[in-house]
């Protein structure tokens, strides 16, 4: 999920933003002929599913880029404070 400088990879959170997506997209297109509300759960459960893998991939991308910034600061005022000796 991370290279080896410790930033996340954009293009593999991408690809499930996408792959998420594509599970609502389908989910809607099988539900929107379908009138009974029973003939809509499979259509509804692979929407929340898709959901779930657009939200959980944006929440491991922020905490993995916070992380990295985190680091990024503490090197910075490590630097500030060895040079100040």
């Amino acid at each position: 999920m991370t290279s080896r400088d410790g930033r996340p990879r954009p293009a593999l959170f991408a690809v499930l933003i996408v792959v998420g997506l594509l599970l609502i997209g389908l989910s809607w297109v099988d539900a929107s002929g379908e009138l009974r509300y029973e003939n809509q759960l499979t259509a509804l459960n692979v929407g929340i599913v898709g959901e779930i893998v657009v939200l959980a991939s944006c929440a491991v991308y922020l905490v993995l880029y916070r992380r990295t910034v985190r680091n990024r600061v503490q090197r910075v005022h490590g630097a500030d404070v060895e040079a100040l000796g």
